[in-house]
């Protein structure tokens, strides 16, 4: 938690303008992931009087979610998500908020990482909740236009490859729960990388989602910032992803 709260005050320092204009969000995520990380590292009684720990990982996507869930999924895919394979991906779907995603990609014509000679990320945005836009979910019983602003920019080779790896790292350790109760009015944010798809809530219980959280969220920040603040939101990137593969490494998923 100290390392989380040092590469945050890096991260306002470092990007200048379009970072602090974060700080507050960041300070905000921080409080919420102290209280998050709080829980993992404090054992959680069970109902036999044990103590045991969250897992520390993703959990899979449901491969059969019902018909609701289906309509609202198509609506995400066609309105923000690039129309093209991607290597990486984080898609973002608050409860009332407007849902969004992050994506790293390469032309149209790459299907496979090893096969693209250039990267790119393209940051999604909806101008309203794309749930509340469907008919059976506003009062009004109308379909409601939903505007998505796209940010495509182009991404550094070698950071591009680090962020492919330690998203697929992360992805590989997905694991079942045993609680798989439903948080009302919760933010729900999946993960996905070549085939493999994964989600968690934020705040999120999983240290190692968390370091993942922020790292999508810093993917946005460089997609936002001005010519001149890339490198330094390029710099911030490589920290957390320096920490999360550390982090991984050192608390393999069991």
């Amino acid at each position: 938690m100290k390392n989380l709260n040092v590469v945050s005050a890096i991260t306002c320092s470092l990007a200048g303008g379009i970072l602090v204009r974060r700080f507050d969000f960041m300070c905000a995520r921080s409080f919420h992931l102290i209280l998050a990380l709080s829980v993992i590292f404090g054992a959680t009684a069970s109902a036999d009087g044990s103590q045991v720990k969250d897992a520390d990982c993703l959990s899979p996507v449901d491969p059969y979610p019902g018909d609701w869930h289906v309509r609202y999924t198509d609506q995400l895919r066609k309105k923000i998500e690039p129309p093209l394979h991607t290597f990486a991906e984080m898609l973002v779907r608050p409860a009332f908020e407007p849902e969004y995603s992050v994506s790293l990609h390469g032309t149209p014509n790459d299907l496979e990482f090893a096969q693209a000679s250039k990267f790119f990320l393209s940051y999604c945005a909806a101008d309203k909740n794309i749930w509340y836009s469907m008919p059976e979910n506003n009062e009004e019983k109308q379909q409601k236009d939903v505007s998505v602003s796209v940010t495509k920019i182009e991404f550094p080779n070698p950071l591009a490859k680090r962020i492919y790896e330690v998203w697929r790292r992360m992805l590989l350790g997905t694991r079942y729960f045993e609680d798989t109760s439903i948080t009302v009015d919760a933010t729900m944010t999946e993960f996905s990388s070549a085939g493999m798809y994964g989600e968690t809530y934020d705040p999120s219980e999983s240290e190692s989602a968390a370091y993942l959280i922020e790292l999508g969220h810093r993917l946005i920040d460089y997609c936002k910032a001005p010519p001149e603040k890339r490198a330094l939101a390029a710099k911030s990137i490589e920290i957390q992803a320096k920490w999360l593969d550390r982090y991984l490494r050192t608390h393999p998923t069991k």
